[in-house]
């Protein structure tokens, strides 16, 4: 991907792609916050079905309107660790308002 891409861009670009609530994470590796990405994305798809979709979808192609090399869309072997962390932090803050929700019906 574009190195001045972020998650809200790859977001667009796969939303625009027919992908729209087919992910639950995107992730985007920055370098730091003046130099951009590191040029690739980490995506949890709902399904493995999903993921295969867009891996035909998007491998061989320009991203979006970039005019960088094609994509080469495929599976991870390994999540970033910021990713799984974020993962983790989304998942911990949706059990507490769970938590709370449950609590304040008693």
């Amino acid at each position: 991907i574009p190195d001045e891409f972020d998650s809200h861009e790859v977001k667009l670009v796969l939303d625009q792609a027919g992908f729209r609530g087919k992910y639950n994470a995107c992730h985007v590796p920055q370098r730091n916050s003046k130099q951009g990405s590191l040029g690739y994305a980490f995506v949890n798809f709902v399904s493995p079905q999903d993921a295969a979709s867009c891996i035909r979808a998007l491998s061989g192609r320009r991203f979006g309107t970039s005019d960088v090399e094609p994509c080469v869309a495929t599976y991870s072997h390994t999540q970033d660790a910021t990713f799984t962390r974020s993962r983790a932090r989304a998942r911990a803050k949706k059990e507490a308002r769970y938590r709370q929700a449950v609590a304040g019906h008693r």
